[in-house]
């Protein structure tokens, strides 16, 4: 098992992308494979959902739907955040274990700027076509961030090649 554990943190790490759902969210994703008009990506949680195998679900999002993650660590430095900003939150996902980020303002802070009263928006899908709705909802410090300033990606961003792995040495 420590195996698949360091394979699932190292693909985290370096082919981390996020990509833009229709509701309007960014979902973390980890990028399997590069076309000439997309990007091809599984889901974070469906790692540990799949048990490592391989034949877990893909699915191909535009260039234009997906970005880099904000650099993150030491050298980012930690914000003071204040009432009416504009932030990105980690909020209640469609998708059971996902990880959603929205465009979000702080509408109060509390507890020592520990916790923060966030309204969102939210693309409903109505017979009628999509409905944007706000919500408020409380969210830690841990679960906001700057808004991201990663453009859209491109097929420039990415250079593919392929290595050929003799049949005896795979899996």
């Amino acid at each position: 098992m420590e195996k698949l554990d360091f394979i699932g943190e190292f693909l985290m790490k370096h082919l981390c992308v996020e990509v833009k759902s229709v509701n309007g969210a960014y979902y973390e994703a980890i990028l399997t494979d590069v076309t000439d008009t997309a990007i091809v990506v599984t889901f974070e949680n469906m790692l540990a959902v799949m048990g490592g195998q391989k034949d877990f679900e893909t699915k191909n999002y535009p260039f234009a739907e997906a970005r880099l993650p904000p650099l993150e660590g030491p050298t980012v430095n930690v914000p003071s955040y204040a009432k009416g900003q504009e932030i990105e939150a980690k909020c209640r996902s469609d998708y059971p274990e996902s990880i959603e980020w929205r465009r979000a303002t702080i509408e109060e802070i509390f507890i020592d700027g520990e916790w923060f009263s966030v309204k969102h928006f939210k693309h409903i899908k109505l017979e009628s076509g999509l409905e944007m709705k706000s919500a408020i909802q409380f969210v830690h410090v841990d679960e906001i961030r700057l808004p991201n300033p990663n453009p859209a990606l491109t097929k420039d961003d990415f250079y593919k090649f392929e290595i050929p792995v003799p049949v005896d040495s795979r899996d």
